[in-house]
């Protein structure tokens, strides 16, 4: 079956929308031989998967490709290996959900780095108003 005409429901407890989007990279293995990177806006994302726009079209992509993400958040490069459960293209681009394969460590990864992110976010919103976050 190809992605588009996969039905996929996220149903998780915890997902970081971003404000701005964040820059990430999207790698797309085809093969050993044929790999291709995309600078993609990370919308949002959760321990176990996560919502990217990407500016080219990803139409002949499927499920069949091993796809990594490469994303900074504060400072820890993390790249997250999964796949591309949906997409829905768009004149601008293809707009894509990705399903990153199950590790425990990675989770912990992803959410201790939100979580710093966030941390530093309000330190810097509390020092800008006169104030200390503590």
């Amino acid at each position: 079956k190809g992605v588009e005409s996969m039905q996929y429901r996220r149903k998780e407890s915890f997902r970081f929308t971003f404000d701005t989007p964040q820059s990430a990279i999207v790698q797309l293995r085809v093969n050993e031989a044929n790999r291709l990177s995309y600078t993609c806006d990370l919308i949002d994302i959760s321990a176990r998967g996560a919502r990217l726009f990407s500016p080219i079209r990803l139409d002949e992509y499927t499920a069949d490709v091993i796809v990594e993400m490469v994303v900074t958040f504060f400072k820890k490069e993390l790249v997250i290996p999964g796949e591309i459960v949906w997409k829905r293209p768009s004149k601008d681009g293809t707009l894509f959900g990705m399903h990153f394969s199950h590790d425990k460590k990675q989770e912990q990864n992803i959410i201790s780095e939100l979580k710093f992110k966030r941390h530093k976010e309000l330190e810097e919103e509390f020092r800008l108003k006169g104030k200390r976050l503590y």
